[in-house]
């Protein structure tokens, strides 16, 4: 940590007006910083930690502290009085109380380390439970509070039956503070408010890095709240406390309580300075408040919305899903109750007529319950049927439907009947709430298996598709990867090429992985005699085209000294050490450099398998070429070789690239004349690329 934060200071001179250095900084660190803040939750469950601690030191002080909050809250207590510093009564006070955490480890620590009166009134939040959770939370009696990981109950819950929140760990950010928050200190809709007061607590250790956090967090919240009340002069009187910078320096001195110097005030001149931001905030709502019963006559209050009316056209459509959680229209009416609110009032009911209750017992009458729910009759949003299957742990139920389908139910979202219905159930919601019922021709349109035997089908005609997919796609490497290869001699040189169709993405990318390289095509012609060299040498001269003079000695020493024998009687040894001792260039590799003068020209002489050629670069970048060609058409046969791939090694490399080819799914359709070719060039000592 101490490393990632050293090389970031190094460019703080340059980090000093970026309004982001700082929060790129945070990000970095954030994983380090995550692990100790962690260690203050839970010691035990540091690498670290469970290596040197032992006994109590193992349990957070923390957290004891925090449950003993709770305790206080729930049954009432004890608290400092901040002017005598005396402890005087605390509590109990109406409402639950939800307890924040940063990570799973932590909720889990406050959950291990409550006492079973704690236990025996409160509840450990899941993430992947969030619905059946936070339902459980807000309707039974018994759950008095709950710990969770504070990111996953942001959104989508609301809990304002919540008359404390207490957060074990700082956040980052304001936006993160006020959306937790915003969880509890939100009117009760539903039914009177009872709570006086939303407590909000945030536990701190001295000397830790929660101290720096919360500074920082509070030096956010005020400059945030400056900028968007810059033209309130409320705003203007509040203190100015610097923002804490996220670097080592930081993190390692700014981390007490108490006051330091200038530049270090310590976290209590932070906390005074929100008191006056609190005390700014509530003023400006008062006068905010005044004015409105100046213009208005009374104070703002929620005020009923108007209902627009129903849409002629509307409906409800014959299969839409239901949403985990929600209820139907007309539950009294019709006798309808949602499985997990039944589960709750049973776990309820028990808890209320048994003082001595504990988890076990408990578990044990809901297990019951959920036994005997099995015959019972059910909605659900695919209709109507019986439940067949359910377990305690299991978020769904199992329900055999009227049509003989059978589908998987959350309990969220399954309905108990008090009796059977007379006609489907989703036409009765709609008459009580006046609307008609919209038929769906295709369910699994929408995404959902409406029974075993569809679901197996569907599996079966997936399964199928995949597979002809797959055929096809096989089809299409096999026909990708079936190439015709060639060794080509080419002056002195020695190489595997291929030239099939280039258009194929699967040919190229499998050739180039295995070494070759495309090459771009040429123009050439075969030479079959001095006299016939030294015509086009003339006849290009005549023509005003010109080469470069390497070219003609080149060409003269090796046509003149080797043209007594004939190329194509020599032996492929003494043609490759003749090319040698002429240096002849390999066109294939060699860069072709373009020019835009059409009367330029840069010829090869090559010798590619025992025969003599002329070779010229082609393209849009060579006119010369097509000069060339044009002044020599009746002296040579001149044609096209078109763009190829080409490997270049000695005899043994190119065999093991064939080997290693035919292993990665390449078949040669010509291998029996490809293997001649390397046995015929085996003992060969070949010129090599350098």
């Amino acid at each position: 940590m101490r490393e990632d934060a050293e090389d970031y200071d190094a460019d703080a001179e340059d980090n000093e007006h970026d309004e982001d250095a700082d929060t790129d900084l945070s990000a970095l660190l954030r994983p380090y910083l995550a692990r100790l803040e962690q260690f203050l939750m839970a010691p035990g469950h540091d690498p670290l930690g469970n290596q040197l601690l032992s006994g109590e030191d193992r349990d957070s002080p923390k957290v004891k502290m925090v449950l003993e909050r709770v305790a206080a809250h729930l049954f009432g207590g004890k608290e400092i009085d901040p002017e005598t510093g005396k402890k005087v009564p605390y509590g109990p006070f109406d409402g639950k109380v939800l307890i924040f955490t940063n990570n799973v480890i932590s909720a889990e620590e406050v959950w291990r380390l409550a006492p079973p009166e704690l236990k025996a009134c409160g509840m450990l939040y899941k993430a992947q439970n969030k619905v059946e959770h936070g339902r459980r939370f807000e309707k039974m009696a018994r759950i008095r509070w709950m710990v969770g990981v504070e990111v996953s109950m942001n959104e989508g819950l609301n809990f304002q039956f919540v008359s404390r929140i207490c957060r074990t760990e700082v956040v980052w950010n304001p936006g993160t503070l006020e959306q937790g928050n915003s969880r509890a200190n939100r009117p009760e809709l539903k039914a009177q408010d009872r709570r006086p007061f939303v407590f909000f607590d945030s536990f701190t250790v001295d000397n830790t890095i929660d101290v720096t956090k919360a500074a920082r967090l509070i030096s956010k919240v005020i400059s945030v709240a400056q900028f968007e009340n810059a033209d309130n002069p409320l705003y203007h009187e509040l203190p100015t406390v610097p923002v804490i910078k996220m670097s080592l320096d930081s993190l390692l001195t700014f981390n007490t309580w108490e006051y330091q110097s200038e530049e270090r005030p310590g976290l209590m001149e932070y906390a005074k300075a929100l008191a006056a931001y609190e005390k700014v905030r509530d003023e400006d709502y008062e006068q905010y408040r005044k004015a409105y019963i100046r213009k208005y006559g009374e104070g703002p209050a929620m005020r009923p919305i108007p209902i627009a009316p129903t849409p002629a056209d509307m409906g409800i459509m014959e299969h839409v899903p239901y949403t985990p959680g929600a209820n139907v229209a007309g539950m009294e009416k019709l006798g309808l109750t949602r499985i997990d609110d039944y589960l709750n009032q049973v776990e309820d009911d028990y808890t209320s007529s048994d003082d001595e209750a504990d988890s076990e017992r408990i578990s044990g009458v809901v297990d019951t319950a959920l036994s005997e729910l099995k015959g019972r009759a059910v909605h659900t949003e695919f209709g109507e049927g019986e439940i067949v299957r359910c377990g305690t742990a299991a978020k769904h139920v199992t329900v055999r439907l009227s049509n003989g389908f059978t589908v998987k139910a959350r309990k969220s979202s399954t309905f108990l009947l008090e009796k059977e219905p007379e006609g489907p159930l989703r036409r009765k919601i709609a008459d009580i709430i006046g609307l008609k019922v919209t038929p769906i021709k295709d369910v699994q349109a929408a995404g959902y298996t409406l029974s075993r035997a569809q679901s197996k089908a569907l599996k079966v005609r997936e399964a199928r598709r995949q597979a002809r997919e797959q055929r096809t796609r096989d089809r299409e490497r096999k026909k990708a990867l079936t190439v015709k290869l060639s060794l080509i001699e080419h002056n002195g040189y020695v190489g595997m090429a291929y030239d099939g169709p280039m258009d194929n993405p699967i040919t190229v990318q499998t050739l180039q992985a295995a070494g070759f390289r495309a090459v771009p095509g040429a123009t050439y012609a075969q030479i079959k005699g001095p006299k016939t060299f030294v015509n086009l040498l003339n006849t290009w001269e005549d023509s005003g085209i010109s080469y470069p003079a390497k070219f003609q000695r080149q060409a003269t020493g090796w046509f003149g000294e080797f043209y007594a024998q004939l190329a194509s009687r020599a032996a492929p040894q003494e043609r490759i050490t003749r090319a040698a001792r002429a240096k002849l260039p390999n066109f294939w590799v060699q860069e072709h450099r373009a020019t835009a003068d059409p009367k330029s020209i840069t010829p090869f002489p090559v010798i590619e398998n025992g025969k003599t050629w002329v070779m010229l670069p082609r393209g849009s970048g060579f006119p010369g070429t097509k000069s060339a060609v044009r002044a020599t058409r009746d002296l040579v046969q001149w044609k096209k070789h078109e763009p190829r791939m080409i490997w270049f090694g000695t005899v043994a490399q190119i065999r093991e690239t064939a080997r290693k080819l035919k292993d990665s799914g390449v078949f040669v359709q010509n291998a029996g004349t490809l293997n001649k070719q390397f046995r015929d060039m085996k003992k060969l000592k070949v010129r090599v690329l350098s």
